[in-house]
């Protein structure tokens, strides 16, 4: 087999040119100073109980994982080794969405506050050569129960079995400085118990897959839908678990409707676990996402954090002042 060594040999072919940058728009510190966070971990630095305002509660019960919980949990993060987050293209994708991809990759390296690199794409053949990796043919339908029209519909009818996908191939051929690797495919996946899903990761090895198949079938909603979906299984990939409590970018998409009404952002929880693994500076973070948010023209979710670094402002100020008192 060699599909390890095609990757190995494209990869190298692009690597300059798929490079983040996300340092136009943030002054974080490089990566490589960033980690680890050791034990003794200064709470006050990444705990943001003073966002808990802005987000709206879906319950009023604890359900989700605490920040303790979490960093007890050993969860995957970066460190001066592995501190990169990839992309892999998988077997037949459009031009379009291909470039749809391509741009994908700043807005997820300001995001997640960390370099972010699209790798070439794996032929369909490559993983169609390995007994490893199971796939099926799909009843051909979409969401309304209706035959695929179009010849690209016909070409990724083959579904792709997510478990297979992620440990026979995504797994082995993980560069070594990836923390988190997500397959991207125009394929349908699927998986025991699913006849259907966007996306899967294995929360602890920082492995994932995600499906732009169905995405693809509302033109008008694509973007924003691919954005949510990746940022989604990227953020698992981080060992980051579904969210209950809050409206958050984690909440668990079963259809197209929670996945279209779902938001981009990260609960406070979410945003303190993130925090933890990727050792960024909120503040910073903040400004460089309201910056994108207003170059692509949405106010609203550049709002967002605008009121988000004004919250956060205001209680550090808060707390400050309380110190100095004390004092």
């Amino acid at each position: 087999m060699k599909t390890v060594l095609k990757i190995a040999t494209l990869f190298l072919m692009v690597l300059g040119a798929c490079q983040s940058d996300y340092s136009e728009d943030t002054s974080q510190a490089p990566v490589s100073e960033r980690f680890p966070w050791e034990e003794g971990v200064p709470y006050d630095q990444i705990e943001v109980p003073c966002l808990d305002e802005l987000i709206s509660k879906k319950t009023f019960n604890a359900y989700d994982e605490s920040l303790k919980q979490y960093i007890r949990s050993n969860p995957n993060r970066p460190d001066s080794l592995r501190h990169v987050i990839y992309l892999l293209p998988l077997g037949h994708m459009t031009e379009e969405m291909t470039k749809l991809l391509t741009d994908e990759v700043h807005y997820l390296s300001v995001f997640f506050q960390m370099d972010v690199k699209l790798m070439p794409l794996v032929p369909f053949a490559d993983l169609k050569a390995m007994d490893s990796v199971q796939t099926r043919l799909d009843p051909g339908s979409n969401y309304n129960g209706k035959l695929d029209k179009g010849s690209h519909d016909q070409i990724v009818r083959e579904q792709l079995e997510t478990n297979s996908l992620m440990k026979h191939f995504i797994q082995p051929n993980m560069p070594s400085d990836a923390v988190v690797i997500i397959g991207v495919t125009e394929h349908d996946l699927y998986a025991r118990g699913y006849n259907w899903l966007y996306g899967s990761t294995i929360r602890k090895s920082g492995i994932g897959v995600i499906s732009t198949h169905r995405i693809t079938e509302y033109p008008y909603q694509m973007k924003p839908n691919l954005r949510k979906v990746i940022s989604k299984q990227v953020a698992n990939g981080f060992s980051i678990k579904n969210t209950k409590d809050y409206d958050c970018l984690l909440n668990f998409h079963k259809n197209r409707n929670e996945l279209t009404n779902g938001v981009f952002y990260l609960s406070p929880r979410a945003v303190e676990k993130l925090c933890f693994s990727a050792g960024f500076d909120h503040q910073t973070r903040f400004k460089a996402l309201t910056n994108f948010w207003q170059k692509e023209g949405n106010e609203e979710m550049a709002s967002h954090y605008e009121h988000c670094l004004e919250r956060l402002l205001t209680c550090e100020h808060t707390t400050s002042s309380k110190s100095d008192v004390t004092d």
